[in-house]
């Protein structure tokens, strides 16, 4: 009687068991033939188990108590492999923008730089420029005053303020 009581409050627990058994041996068969057919052809990369499947398939290998195929193991090991190899490309292809966008950030300081300075440089060539005009004329009004063309040296030297002004 005293087997029957406790059979009776320990049946709850053992049918959990059960189905827990149960559920893992789905699985195993279900990750098994995955592993079958993924060494069958020829051990794919891409016929891997990624992302939640593997995650799932990892949590559920933890919780097995019997022993996991060696086959299993290869499969899962490779999922985890892949997924391991996928975050590193994906942080080289990360690190190789940022380089990139560094390198294009830079090359286009040294333009604008380089077009400041070319804009400076034509700016003085005006002003040079300019300054030699206004200088020109200035010689030129006093020739004319020297020659007594008033008229033409008040011109001319009104054209040279107006450049020195500009």
């Amino acid at each position: 009687e005293r087997a029957h009581e406790a059979l009776i409050e320990t049946w709850h627990t053992l049918t959990r068991w059960v189905d827990e058994s149960r559920d893992d041996l789905a699985f195993l068969e279900e990750v098994s033939d995955a592993a079958r057919l993924w060494d069958k052809r020829g051990r794919k990369p891409d016929e891997l188990w990624l992302g939640e499947a593997l995650a799932e398939a990892t949590r559920a290998l933890d919780r097995l108590t019997s022993k996991v195929p060696g086959l299993v193991q290869a499969f899962i090991e490779g999922g985890r492999q892949q997924h391991r190899r996928r975050r590193v490309q994906r942080r080289v292809l990360v690190a190789l923008a940022f380089i990139a966008l560094a390198g294009v950030t830079v090359v286009l300081a040294l333009q604008k730089q380089d077009a400041d300075r070319q804009r400076a440089l034509a700016e003085a060539r005006r002003e040079q420029s300019e300054s030699e005009q206004a200088q020109s004329l200035r010689e030129g009004a006093r020739a004319a005053v020297t020659q007594g063309r008033w008229l033409a040296a008040r011109a001319t030297l009104r054209s040279a303020l107006g450049i020195a002004d500009a």
